[in-house]
């Protein structure tokens, strides 16, 4: 079986790299009103009650000054670690807006920051 070859916006998408996609997402989120942190490299900045909690919080924190979320953000194949998985769970089970997005979630996101 032969594989077709990724098209569209699905080839764009996977090209895409982390630091593109963070640049574009807060130009964004900018645009759209939204104030954002980022935290680069949490494990050298970051203190946790037990020492893997400094690892796996989300990178980026927006808000707009009626909802904050909370989002780590991949290129179209990047890897979510275990602790950022674990973080990611603990704050959606506490009723915080958190997840994971990629370049292929750029309708949410125009959607969310547009809101």
């Amino acid at each position: 079986m032969v594989r077709s070859p990724v098209r569209g916006r699905a080839a764009v998408h996977a090209l895409v790299t982390e630091d593109q996609f963070e640049r574009w997402t807060a130009g964004v989120a900018k645009r759209g009103g939204w104030h954002g942190v980022h935290t680069r490299k949490s494990f050298g900045v970051m203190m946790g009650v037990f020492v893997e909690d400094a690892f796996g919080i989300p990178d980026w924190i927006f808000s707009n000054g009626v909802r904050t979320i909370w989002r780590e953000l991949k290129s179209q194949r990047g890897r979510v670690s275990p602790q950022q998985r674990v973080w990611i769970d603990r704050l959606v089970s506490s009723g915080q807006d958190a997840k994971v997005w990629r370049p292929s979630d750029e309708r949410e996101i125009l959607e969310t920051f547009a809101a």
